[in-house]
């Protein structure tokens, strides 16, 4: 089969079962598995893809990384700086909407590992007021977080 094609599939399978309100991560584990048994379906790939997982330190880098973003997250959430730092800007600029835009253009310029892990809760704070549903919160951290990834 075709990879791009197969590649097709595996997106569209994803994209049905995100919509059926399926988890990420089964969705993406099934899309995999789905292209593993389309287009190699021996376990010795299988189990030599898992293995070069298992023993890359990248995988760990990148792990430890995630969580220790996460953690500064957190931290800044519960201290309170995350919602200071909104307030700062709502007194900066008198839109809420454009605290929305320019707190996740800002931090899509910064070459850090897990940016929406930042971007996400600002903009869950400076939307507090506004009538905004989840979704378009997401899809406004989305486009504004990565805005500026053409000329990067």
């Amino acid at each position: 089969m075709n990879i791009f094609l197969l590649l097709t599939i595996a997106m569209l399978m994803i994209i049905l079962m995100l919509r059926r309100h399926i988890p990420i991560g089964p969705c993406m584990l099934t899309s995999g598995i789905f292209i593993w048994l389309m287009k190699a379906p021996e376990l010795p790939y299988l189990v030599q893809a898992l293995r070069e997982t298992l023993t890359m330190p990248r995988t760990y880098d990148i792990l430890f990384a995630l969580y220790f973003v996460m953690c500064l997250e957190i931290e800044l959430r519960t201290s309170g700086a995350l919602a200071g730092m909104v307030q700062a800007l709502q007194r900066i600029f008198s839109s809420a909407k454009v605290t929305l835009a320019v707190m996740p253009a800002f931090l899509g310029l910064l070459p850090s590992l897990g940016g929406a892990r930042f971007s996400a809760p600002i903009v869950e704070e400076a939307s507090k007021n506004l009538p905004i549903e989840q979704d378009h919160k997401a899809a406004i951290n989305f486009w504004f977080r990565h805005i500026f990834e053409f000329s990067s």
